[in-house]
């Protein structure tokens, strides 16, 4: 009953007077028809009865009350409820009240339902085309006809008409089997279905019964043949497969099977994923479509069900939806379930480890859903508890992977530091749980990840030697020439490192390597984020080599392909970057204008994703890069603003007196507007600083393009 007044309630507080909330209560009888559920149905005869009650009254008209008793008497015919019952005869009492009042020499046991206001079959028929015909005509066709037929349907009750009510329900499944077979949606056939069984049990002619018998036959034929077309599509798809796979052509002693055998695996492998998701959305609809109907199920919400069987339910689903991508569902069934368990003592006496694991579950769902601080928070809480339960210098494989996903969180919050603190410590545990020497992915991961904070925490040297430890734990484990996405991510590693060395060839031979590699695996022309972030890094290193078409190629290829997988408005960082690095390029050609216009698009996408006032190493390579190129267009003060602000933001992540590439950078660029505005001292002090941060972070003695440029300008 509570969810029915729910659905109710909203339409009594829009205050669109007595036609409008009128015309939405028609609305709510359809979808209670069509949902075959009673209970509101019930209650929206009710009120459509209180709506004509108040009519009568206001217009002082006693047709009104009839037509009031009609639908209070309908309800209660239908009312399966004793306390509903009581008040429906209560109202019907009251409305026969008021229409004496009016009516004085009427009967009191007034009969409603007479035959002088039922049509003929031949009336209804027309009625019914001509109200087809004229909305057709005026456009908005089944929103308008939804409502005319349900108008209908009032009209029968209110009339004692079955064969008009009859006629209009049929109707009214006509309208919803006409959608679901042109949109393929199954739960327009199911309303489809619904109706037409109302229609069943309402219509008293043979003929009728018959046709309506028709109508269900075919709706079941419908959602048969969408189901056998599906089949078809992906027998079609895996006959495709084996056509341009075929293993057999080749002599078994042919190195080209294996390739071939491969490409087959994977793209079978791909056929399935897209089969599971498209049963996945079928089952998320049907789930809906009950849970719509009929509420939510009672083992998930009865007090007095098995506590311990719920928690355990709600979280196996949680953690389904969001393994398959929907993440606020998955936390949502996850916090559920937490709750559950923080609620019983079973739990957090016999079994602390599954609410330490609901925390820890909870911590991955918010990274997946970008929120970086939430994550940190649950993991925080689950770590504190796995101390507690196994001791703080415990090495455990369940401790050791949340101080992985802590380090990520904090990594991608700017925390290298805080990152790299987790990555040592998951890393010292993963090597005492499976040995120092042994090749395990969980190592070579902590090793890789290591690697990235340093990489961006601007010590080179320290994240190649993590990134070469991490490729050959990685070959050892998948084979010296397999094509593995986590050999490619190394490779892209080390490319992406020795690019910001200054080693342009070697950058780029890495880069290829990791390309050449993605394409094996997900096939030449698949639109995949791992292959964006390797055409990206391509670029990116073909551009520090000096080669601005090559790397424009690649960039623009790495942003046509993330906007493919991402969408062309959404603010992510697979774009953002492209977008950044063609700015780069742009400003090499001279074409300024054009790459503020990219940076601005990097900058605008990076702050949507990090939040507004987010200091973030992202924010600052835009920052900085935009302050370059208004420098070039001979706007010396916006640049400074933007090199101060570049500056600022990265003093505040690595701190006042780190040796830092980020720092180093707005450094050196606001010493060279200093010089062109003619303050040569101020300007000889930046550069300075500029240098010996360089000197500190490559090597006083090394021959690098940063520290040439610092003595270039002094």
């Amino acid at each position: 009953m509570l969810q029915t007044c729910k659905k109710l309630v909203d339409v009594k507080s829009k205050g669109l007077g007595l036609v409008g909330t009128e015309t939405d209560y028609l609305r709510a009888l359809l979808d209670a028809m069509a949902n075959m559920d009673r209970c509101v149905e019930v209650e929206v005869l009710k009120t459509l009865g209180d709506v004509n009650l108040d009519k009568g009254r206001l217009g002082k008209n006693p047709e009104k009350f009839e037509r009031a008793m009609v639908l209070y008497r309908t309800a209660l015919l239908r009312c399966e409820d004793a306390d509903v019952g009581e008040i429906l005869e209560y109202r019907y009492r009251y409305a026969e009240k008021l229409r004496l009042r009016k009516q004085p020499n009427a009967s009191s046991s007034y009969e409603p339902l007479t035959g002088d206001k039922k049509m003929s079959s031949l009336s209804i028929a027309e009625k019914l085309l001509h109200l087809d015909r004229k909305l057709t005509v005026v456009g908005k066709k089944e929103t308008l006809l939804l409502i005319e037929y349900t108008k209908l349907v009032v009209e029968g009750i209110v009339n004692g008409d079955t064969m008009l009510e009859t006629e209009a329900l049929k109707s009214l499944g006509d309208v919803y089997l006409k959608r679901g077979t042109r949109t393929k949606d199954s739960t327009n056939l199911t309303k489809a279905t619904a109706l037409y069984n109302t229609a069943l049990s309402r219509c008293e002619g043979f003929q009728g019964k018959v046709v309506l018998i028709h109508r269900l036959k075919y709706t079941a034929r419908i959602r048969q043949e969408s189901t056998r077309i599906q089949k078809k599509r992906y027998a079609l798809a895996l006959e495709a497969i084996d056509q341009q796979h075929n293993p057999y052509q080749y002599d078994e002693d042919d190195p080209a099977m294996i390739t071939v055998e491969a490409e087959r695996a994977e793209a079978v492998k791909v056929l399935l994923k897209n089969i599971a998701k498209d049963r996945q959305s079928f089952i998320h609809d049907l789930v809906d479509e009950c849970t719509d109907a009929l509420g939510p199920p009672p083992s998930l919400t009865d007090a007095g069900s098995d506590n311990i069987k719920r928690s355990e339910i709600l979280r196996e689903l949680g953690f389904f939806w969001v393994f398959f991508g929907d993440a606020t569902k998955g936390i949502s069934l996850l916090e559920e379930s937490l709750s559950i368990c923080k609620s019983t003592n079973w739990y957090n006496t016999a079994h602390p480890d599954i609410v330490a694991s609901l925390y820890h579950e909870l911590g991955w769902s918010w990274g997946e859903l970008g929120d970086h601080k939430k994550a940190v928070s649950f993991y925080e809480r689950s770590l504190s508890i796995m101390n507690a339960i196994y001791g703080d210098n415990k090495s455990h494989p369940g401790i050791a992977s949340l101080l992985n996903n802590l380090g990520l969180s904090w990594s991608q919050l700017g925390d290298q530091n805080e990152a790299i603190r987790c990555y040592e410590k998951s890393l010292r545990m993963m090597k005492t749980i499976y040995g120092d020497n042994t090749a395990h992915p969980h190592i070579a991961e902590s090793l890789d990840n290591l690697g990235v904070s340093w990489r961006i925490l601007g010590d080179q040297k320290k994240a190649i030697t993590y990134f070469e430890q991490s490729l050959t734990t990685r070959k050892t484990i998948y084979g010296d020439n397999t094509a593995h996405p986590n050999i490619a991510k190394s490779f892209g590693n080390l490319g992406a490192a020795w690019s910001k060395l200054g080693n342009g060839k070697k950058a780029i031979s890495y880069c290829e390597q990791s390309l050449a590699m993605m394409k094996t695996i997900y096939g030449d022309n698949k639109a995949h984020p791992d292959i964006a972030t390797s055409l990206n890094n391509l670029g990116s290193s073909w551009g520090d080599l000096g080669d601005r078409k090559k790397a424009i190629s690649y960039l623009e290829q790495s942003l046509m392909m993330a906007k493919t997988i991402y969408g062309d408005n959404t603010a992510h960082p697979d774009i953002a970057g492209p977008l950044h690095n063609l700015g780069l390029c742009l400003n090499e050609l001279g074409d300024h204008k054009k790459a503020i216009s990219y940076y601005e698009q990097s900058l605008s996408m990076t702050k949507t994703i990090y939040g507004n006032n987010t200091a973030h190493p992202d924010i600052i390579a835009s920052l900085n890069n935009l302050g370059s190129s208004w420098g070039e267009l001979g706007d010396r003060k916006k640049a400074i603003s933007y090199f101060e602000q570049s500056l600022m933001m990265a003093k505040t992540i690595y701190g006042d007196n780190t040796a830092h590439p980020d720092i180093a950078g707005p450094l050196h660029n606001l010493g060279l507007c200093l010089n062109e505005l003619g303050d040569h001292k101020e300007a000889i002090s930046y550069i300075e600083q500029s240098l010996t941060m360089r000197k500190t972070i490559n090597g006083d003695t090394t021959a690098h393009p940063d520290i040439a440029a610092a003595l270039n300008s002094l």
